[in-house]
Formats: structure tokens, sequence, C-alpha cells
């Protein structure tokens, strides 16, 4: 049996990270959202060239505004990322960032 998936997003940690202010919230959950399509696309497109310089760079990036706003699973995918890259082929690379875009829709589902 395996064990329930953790929310895409924990709004308490995200609210407490912006001291209570829920516009402070609002804010940082849409600057994410704006800027993570243009993320995702230089971190697939460094995936399918197999960059892994560019792969750490931009998943770290990416990981720290996954945590920022309590995306805690997607912070943890781009995390994963980030310490693999220099080790992973180029299929398990292909693989974790296919997941880390259906982690981001399960995110958006959320914050719909």
């Amino acid at each position: 049996m395996s064990s329930p998936q953790p929310p895409a997003i924990d709004l308490d940690e995200l609210l407490g990270r912006c001291l209570g202010n829920l516009e402070l919230a609002e804010s940082a959950v849409s600057a994410f959202l704006e800027e993570f399509p243009s993320n995702y696309q230089q971190l697939d497109a460094a995936a399918s060239r197999f960059e892994p310089t560019t792969l750490a760079a931009v998943s770290h990036r990416m990981k720290g505004a996954a945590r920022n706003i309590g995306a805690t699973p997607l912070g943890d995918m781009l995390a994963s990322l980030e310490q693999l890259v220099d080790e992973a082929g180029h299929n398990e690379i292909r693989t974790l960032v296919d997941n880390i875009a259906l982690e981001a829709r399960r995110l958006e589902e959320a914050l719909s």
C-alpha cells in the first residue's frame, strides 16, 4: 500500500514565510506561476541537450522558488535533479524533468 501523496502546496508554510500577509503570499505565488514556464523551458532544453551545468543552475533556481511558496514536493524533485545531474544518465534526467512538469500541473490544479 502506497502512502498518500503530500499536498502540492503547504498554504500554512506559504503564509508563514509571508508573515501571515495574504497579499504577499498571493503575489509570491503569482510571480512563481508567471516565471515557471520560462524556467521549465530552460530546464527541458538543457535536459534534451544533456547539459549538466545548465541543469544544475536552473534546477537550483527553481528549487528555491518552489520552496519559497511552500511547494515542497516540487522543490524536492528539483533538489533531486540538482544533486543527480552529474551522476544520472540522460534517461534518468529526462524522467525527472518530465515528472517535474507533472508536479507543476498538480500545483497549478491545487491553486485553481
